[in-house]
């Protein structure tokens, strides 16, 4: 969940997020135990953009022998510069300070925060520096261009991303290789490309971005959640609301 919804006294998690979860972990693993081969001692990854760290907090209670450094610029760390709590660090800036600023990691995460930075290819690159050699960059985004609307300017989101104009600026970067695009959630995407062409307020008093009124053990939350999962498992040639690229450091 983002800081910002935490902040607005989100209870609740959206099934998107919980599918998303599931899913994404589900397919990342296939390349992450290849980095995992031959290594010693814990993998480390950075997450930035890492919100509340739900998603770190399941990843880590399936591979305990990880490490993540999470960032986040809605981190109140005081006057520290990172907080470590075991196998999670927490900090606001992998590069100001010294103790991750030399930390090269197996791999890093983009979880829909790509879209917040105003130069997104020249942090791509600063990002990819601290990927060690054969290490993987992984990215959801929000998909498609012509699905922009009140709702994105009001979370932030500078831009959405189109799969081959993506591949083509993470190629374009130096030391990186595409090797795994797709988009999902098909009926996500038909529900907002609905909303932007009739004009339907997507969030009309501005209050949340992703509210849920039930619980995850909630009937109505477990029916979405499998509708999702399901449809990202059949979705792979579909178009969807969402977009992930993997890239490999060469």
């Amino acid at each position: 969940m983002d800081q910002n919804e935490v902040g607005k006294g989100m209870i609740y998690r959206h099934p998107w997020e919980l599918s998303r979860t599931k899913m994404v972990i589900n397919e990342w693993d296939r390349y992450i135990d290849g980095i995992r081969d031959g290594r010693q001692g814990p993998l480390k990854y950075v997450n930035v953009g890492a919100g509340d760290m739900y998603f770190d907090d399941i990843y880590l209670e399936k591979h305990g022998d990880t490490e993540v450094y999470a960032v986040d610029i809605g981190y109140d760390l005081g006057d520290k510069d990172i907080e470590d709590r075991g196998s999670k660090h927490l900090t606001a800036d992998i590069d100001n300070y010294t103790a991750v600023r030399d930390i090269h990691f197996d791999y890093s995460i983009m979880m829909d925060s790509l879209e917040y930075f105003p130069d997104d290819r020249a942090y791509i690159s600063k990002l990819a520096s601290r990927v060690k050699p054969g290490g993987l960059m992984f990215f959801s985004l929000p998909a498609y261009k012509k699905l922009f609307s009140d709702h994105d300017r009001h979370v932030g989101n500078l831009r959405r991303y189109d799969k081959a104009e993506t591949e083509k600026l993470l190629s374009g970067i130096e030391g990186l290789e595409v090797i795994y695009s797709r988009y999902f959630y098909f009926s996500l995407y038909l529900v907002r490309l609905f909303q932007v062409k009739f004009h339907t307020k997507i969030d009309p008093d501005q209050k949340i971005t992703t509210g849920w009124m039930h619980s995850e053990k909630s009937i109505f939350t477990g029916i979405l959640k499998g509708i999702l999962n399901l449809d990202y498992r059949l979705g792979k040639y579909l178009p969807g609301l969402s977009l992930m690229v993997i890239c490999k450091k060469k």
